[in-house]
């Protein structure tokens, strides 16, 4: 077991309204109730938002009030957005997109944008940059917010007259205006977007360090971007793992309200849990600074309160991330409870938060690669693949992390990983990324891999096709032979996916009709299994009711999977799976129940931190299975939300692990239950 340190978890909250907070007994109160930085919009003198951004003078006046008051500040820039009054003036500078569709951004807002490469724009940006990088007690520039280079609708840019001479300059050929998947100058189109992205905003960063070389610079990421299963890489023009490593510090802003339309997540709260955790992976050894939706439109979001607050002050760094920043404080404070909650998991859980880090038993390798090169003509595939991935292990109660493709030689560097991984359908991976994964499956990890592998490496360039075809659908999984992971499973089994391919070679556990769909393998170093495709979460019996799903075995047989390939069992989890509810046990094949918890554990250098956070108001039971690493011994256990001592209530389970039965009411908040062990 590890020793984490104790580290440093950043509080900030975004001040958004000048007439309202710009005042000294703003920021004495939000530096008395712990914060340590500010955050705020800048416009300069010209903002096209009422009331919603801070000219020069008055974030001047700001920054030398937080200075007062210990506290640093942030300042989110626009740069593409928020300059409609030049665009009227100038409408040359504007971004010229082309495709289907119209430009809607994530808040679902026509996008009048600024050309990024156009040069006099990049100079307006350094001019505005000149000017606050001077002021007082700055901590960090967040650049060019919500920005991207394409929509969902499948519309592309840039195409301003300068952006194309610079294309045709760097290459001999102008961009073709629509995806071209036969033409080599398509590809170098993508890949000059996505290189010409990067290059931008470290010529900024280089712009601002060379002024002010102690502030850090970052970028303000969409979720369509920092969340890529949403909008294809070749589409958006941003890859943001490689936007991370380029920058000191990422922000991203999940709104589980606001963008749940852009989400297949629910309950909503998961939103926020779903956007950390995949900008956490993908910025690995960068910090990452999330901003939960602090505020409440009457006319597009539910009512939000006290549970909306705890989430925001929980969840992100509770899967890594190093900073929260409550977007806005002002309308936070007129949302019922909301910041009461929020406050109260500062008080009582910062500093176990600050002890402990986050703990994952599963590692899904995200294949951002295989979704931008290898299924580009098949736009949505990320959407209809991936975005499922994270709704079936939510169902396994796993604590489970994503690791990035491209990051997978970074990963040895920053992080010990000791757990099974999973390779669903990543065939574009170059020799390094290859080698990391084998290194870890000898490491003694164990890998279940899932439909397509690399049969080649991919040289970092071009299209990379999948070897072989796949189809969507619903396939029956039925075992062939005897094996342990079987062992009372007598629910069916289910695949969404099936690849044209009988897999590797190995011993057949279960068929798909009447070709291979679970392959195992064993070696002297490790152990692997391959499935002819991804396990359903959800399964509708075509001759039943439309309404209602069939109960899946899929959960029980994955995680059975995951631990014999790894010999590992989970330290901390959730049984049985998926954890029952109230509403399921009433209906239990409505199709629409989920479960209403999920576990989010950490582990500390003699104890573990496991918190359970309710999503919706629902009476949930199960139990926390724990099976403290190295056999160590629990001396004693407690919940420190309620500062309850549970010791007598746990129960010896299976060989080396324990049982602590859980019950969630309608009206419980949270558990935070530490697992002190023996030394």
């Amino acid at each position: 077991m590890h020793t984490p340190v104790s580290h440093k978890l950043i509080r900030a909250t975004y001040l958004g309204f000048p007439l309202q907070s710009l005042h000294e007994k703003t920021f004495q109160k939000i530096a008395q109730e712990g914060f340590d930085r500010v955050g705020l919009l800048v416009k300069g003198d010209k903002s096209s938002l009422p009331n919603q951004a801070f000219n020069f003078k008055e974030a001047h006046e700001a920054c030398l009030l937080a200075q007062n008051y210990g506290l640093g500040v942030i300042l989110l820039t626009g740069y593409m957005k928020y300059n409609e009054a030049l665009l009227a003036k100038d409408p040359d500078r504007r971004m010229i997109v082309a495709g289907p569709g119209g430009v809607l951004d994530s808040d679902r807002l026509k996008a009048r944008w600024l050309s990024p490469f156009i040069e006099k724009n990049k100079q307006y940006y350094k001019e505005f940059l000149k000017e606050i990088v001077k002021l007082p007690g700055l901590v960090e520039i967040s650049l060019n917010d919500e920005a991207t280079l394409g929509f969902g609708s499948g519309a592309i840019g840039c195409y301003a007259r300068e952006t194309q001479e610079t294309f045709f300059a760097c290459t001999g050929h102008y961009p073709p205006k629509s995806p071209k998947w036969d033409d080599p100058t398509w590809f170098q189109w993508i890949q000059w977007r996505l290189k010409a992205w990067i290059e931008l905003h470290e010529e900024f960063r280089d712009f601002v360090k060379s002024l002010n070389p102690d502030v850090e610079v970052g970028i303000q990421e969409s979720p369509l971007t920092s969340v890529p299963y949403l909008l294809n890489g070749w589409i958006s023009g941003v890859s943001f793992s490689d936007d991370s490593q380029s920058l000191d510090t990422v922000a991203t802003d999940p709104y589980h309200f606001l963008h749940a339309d852009l989400f297949p997540h629910r309950p909503h709260r998961r939103i926020l849990t779903e956007t950390t955790r995949i900008a956490v992976a993908g910025a690995v050894g960068k910090a990452v600074n999330i901003l939960p939706q602090g505020f409440m439109p009457p006319g597009s979001s539910p009512p939000m309160g006290r549970a909306d607050g705890i989430a925001a002050g929980l969840i992100p760094f509770a899967l890594g991330a190093g900073q929260v920043s409550l977007w806005t404080y002002e309308l936070m404070k007129i949302i019922p409870g909301y910041f009461e909650g929020f406050q109260e998991v500062m008080e009582k859980l910062l500093p176990e938060l600050r002890q402990h880090r986050p703990y994952s038993y599963a590692s899904m390798i995200y294949p951002y690669q295989s979704d931008v090169w290898g299924h580009g003509e098949e736009r949505n595939w990320g959407s209809k693949y991936l975005s499922l991935i994270p709704e079936f292990m939510y169902l396994t109660a796993l604590p489970w992390k994503w690791r990035w493709d491209q990051r997978l030689a970074d990963y040895d560097d920053f992080e010990n990983i000791d757990g099974p991984l999973v390779v669903p359908d990543a065939h574009c991976l170059t020799t390094d990324q290859w080698k990391a994964l084998y290194r870890l499956r000898d490491n003694g990890n164990g890998i279940i891999w899932i439909g397509n592998r690399c049969e080649k490496p991919w040289p970092g360039d071009g299209f990379c096709l999948p070897p072989h075809k796949s189809e969507y659908g619903d396939f029956a999984l039925t075992p062939c032979r005897e094996h342990e992971i079987f062992e009372d499973c007598t629910s069916p089994c289910f695949l969404r996916s099936r690849v044209d391919w009988d897999g590797p070679q190995g011993q057949v556990l279960a068929t798909v009709g009447d070709a291979p769909g679970l392959v195992i393998h064993e070696s002297e170093n490790a152990r692997e299994a391959w499935l002819r495709g991804f396990p359903s979460h959800l399964h509708i019996d075509p001759k039943g009711h439309p309404a209602c799903k069939t109960l899946l075995g899929n959960f029980e047989l994955f995680t059975r999977l995951l631990k014999w390939v790894s010999g590992k069992e989970p330290v901390v989890r959730l049984w049985p799976a998926p954890p029952d509810s109230a509403y399921g046990r009433i209906r239990p094949h409505d199709r629409r129940s989920v479960p209403t918890a999920e576990l989010f554990p950490l582990l500390g250098a003699n104890s573990i931190l496991a918190l359970i956070i309710p999503y919706a108001p629902c009476r949930v039971e199960t139990n926390l299975i724990i099976a403290p690493p190295g056999h160590r011994k629990i001396k004693k256990v407690c919940q420190l939300w309620k500062n309850m001592d549970l010791t007598k209530s746990l129960q010896p389970f299976k060989k080396d692990s324990w049982k602590l039965p859980i019950a969630i009411g309608e009206d419980t908040d949270l558990l935070a239950v530490k697992i002190c062990l023996e030394e």
